[in-house]
């Protein structure tokens, strides 16, 4: 009885620090995705010194998420966010109005996501 009890326990765990980490997932690329809307409404009104005021609120989060994301999700994926980032910041700086507004988009793509991929679907099983 004591081992099915351990079995149990351990199963039940891991299916709670899934639920746990996807629900963390959503919440922060939810997050990250609505700064990335507000950016994109700044860069498309041309407020290019709120726009850059805003994407350093921005990688600013991002720097702090990426540390717990880089244990929770394949590192190719932080490494595409994080270039795309980068680009958009020098876009922002330049005020490149149609490359900010295309860096924004795929960062809206990779960031949206990444929840969707680790969720745990047939689709992702099989």
């Amino acid at each position: 009885m004591k081992p099915i009890l351990i079995i149990f326990l351990t199963v039940l765990a891991v299916i709670s620090i899934g639920i746990y980490t996807l629900n963390y997932l959503k919440n922060e690329s939810a997050g990250i995705s609505h700064q990335l809307d507000t950016l994109e409404e700044k860069v498309r009104s041309g407020q290019w010194e709120q726009a850059e005021a805003l994407y350093a609120v921005l990688s600013k989060s991002w720097k702090q998420s990426r540390v717990i994301w880089s244990t929770l999700i394949d590192h190719f994926e932080i490494d595409s966010i994080n270039i795309e980032l980068a680009e958009l910041g020098s876009y922002i700086e330049t005020g490149e109005r149609s490359d900010a507004l295309s860096k924004i988009a795929s960062l809206k793509i990779l960031v949206d996501h990444i929840p969707e991929k680790e969720a745990f679907t047939l689709s992702n099983v099989f």
